[in-house]
């Protein structure tokens, strides 16, 4: 009879130790998943705090490179002439590329042409001279004529030396 009580002992042993298997798996187990999806929430959460931090950082960036963009439009705020002062602006395109050294050959301006905010005069100019003037010649027209945009131009080598430059120009004038 000892055996049978033991192994009656031994079974209900077992049993108990199933029992509470199943208990711990389907209560513990749980709270453990839980936790673990909690801690990596956690991670998450520090992760996005960081990320927004940065974000932050990159916002504050940006609006100061948005106000110095501002300043420097209104520092470089542009006065355009009223169309009626072509023959002017003509002369002075002259007047500038004989103090480069080159020859106009000729000069046509367009149509004037009505945009929302400004007109625009298209200018065709033919230039002779050497190249290097003529490159200084544009670095000025960009610097100091920023009423004036160069919209293309053609270049060709001379046989007797320099070269000859075609240019189409856009002459910014207000709008009135």
């Amino acid at each position: 009879m000892r055996r049978s009580l033991m192994y009656v002992d031994l079974g209900g042993g077992a049993a108990l130790l199933a029992t509470v298997a199943v208990v711990v798996l389907l209560g513990v187990m749980p709270v453990v998943r839980l936790r673990a999806e909690q801690a990596d929430r956690a991670v998450q959460l520090s992760n996005y705090n960081e990320q927004s931090k940065a974000l932050e950082a990159e916002i504050g960036a940006l609006r100061a490179r948005i106000a110095h963009t501002a300043e420097l439009i209104e520092s470089r705020r542009l006065t355009l002439l009223p169309p009626g002062q072509l023959n002017t602006r003509i002369a002075g395109i002259i007047d500038s590329a004989g103090a480069m050294g080159l020859e106009v050959l000729s000069i046509e301006p367009g149509e004037l042409q009505h945009d929302e905010y400004y007109n625009r005069v298209p200018i065709t100019l033919s230039l002779t001279g050497p190249l290097p003037q003529f490159v200084r010649y544009l670095h000025s027209m960009r610097s100091e004529s920023s009423d004036l945009i160069v919209r293309e131009f053609k270049i060709e080598a001379r046989a007797a030396g320099g070269i000859r430059a075609d240019l189409l120009t856009d002459w910014l004038t207000r709008a009135d």
